[in-house]
């Protein structure tokens, strides 16, 4: 939208979530019931790395942002998901696909865990289901992209 003067402005309820100047890209949302959690591939720290934040309905920020991935490797195309108790964050770092599951304020509930093996494993779609998550992927490990699922109980970081 362009204001009286010509000026670029947001339409109503558009708001920036990132403001940085390096590439924040490839957002994942979910409702809770009283915020919104967003994960995305934050390239701040010199490579992409996955962060995590939580929005109200006016774009205030009432929890911290965290910083989920310390990656060497780029973590890219992140996935999220609301249990009624915790939020769940999947995303492809390298050539793997990890998950890890953390309290509505972003403390670690379920330790970080790669859940694929084998080829280039790419793109997770995560959603909850009685026991824990489901996570599916492509995945090259039979010489063409085939796709996965991997059940991953809610279980605390020892």
């Amino acid at each position: 939208m362009v204001d009286s003067s010509g000026e670029l402005v947001d339409p109503p309820g558009v708001f920036p979530l990132t403001d940085d100047p390096a590439d924040s890209e490839q957002p994942a949302v979910v409702w809770d019931g009283s915020t919104f959690a967003v994960a995305w591939s934050d390239g701040r720290t010199g490579t992409g790395n996955i962060f995590l934040t939580r929005f109200n309905l006016t774009g205030t920020e009432p929890e911290v942002e965290v910083q989920i991935t310390h990656a060497e490797e780029d973590a890219t195309a992140p996935s999220i998901a609301w249990t009624g108790s915790a939020l769940g964050v999947a995303w492809q770092q390298g050539a793997g696909i990890h998950l890890q599951a953390f309290e509505g304020a972003g403390h670690p509930l379920l330790c970080e865990q790669e859940i694929s093996g084998g080829g280039d494993s790419k793109d997770p779609v995560l959603v909850v289901i009685d026991t824990g998550f489901g996570v599916a992927w492509n995945d090259d490990r039979e010489g063409n992209e085939e796709i996965y699922l991997s059940i991953v109980a809610h279980e605390a970081c020892p």
